[in-house]
C-alpha cells in the first residue's frame, strides 16, 4: 500500500526540505487515483510510469489512496504553517502505515 512512499532511502536527501518530496508524493498519488479510475492519463507519462501505475492501483484501494494523499497535503500544509519537518514526516510515516 502506501507504505512503498516510506523508504528511509527516499526521505534522506530531502532533509532540508521536504515539500519537493510532498508535491511529488501528491502528483504520483493522484496518478493512482487517475489508474485506479480508468481515466486519461498526461500525454506524456511514460511507459514505466503506466506500468508502475497500474501495478500499484491493483495494490491499492480508493480508500488508502484517499487517505494518504489527504496524511500528504496535510503536513504539506504544516510545514507551510512551521512544523518541524522532522517530526511532520514522522507522523506522516506513521499514519501512512496505519499506526
Amino acid at each position: 500500500g502506501p507504505a512503498v512512499f516510506m523508504a528511509r532511502s527516499l526521505l534522506d536527501p530531502w532533509r532540508a526540505d521536504y515539500r519537493p518530496l510532498l508535491t511529488c508524493w501528491l502528483y504520483y498519488l493522484n496518478f493512482l487515483l487517475e489508474e485506479k479510475a480508468g481515466g486519461a492519463h498526461a500525454p506524456d507519462a511514460s511507459p514505466e510510469s503506466l506500468h508502475w501505475a497500474k501495478e500499484m492501483a491493483e495494490k491499492c484501494s480508493f480508500e488508502q489512496i484517499s487517505e494518504a494523499l489527504e496524511a500528504v497535503e496535510q503536513v504539506r500544509q504544516g510545514l507551510d504553517q512551521n512544523w518541524h519537518p522532522q517530526l511532520a514526516l514522522e507522523k506522516l510515516c506513521l499514519r501512512l502505515s496505519g499506526k
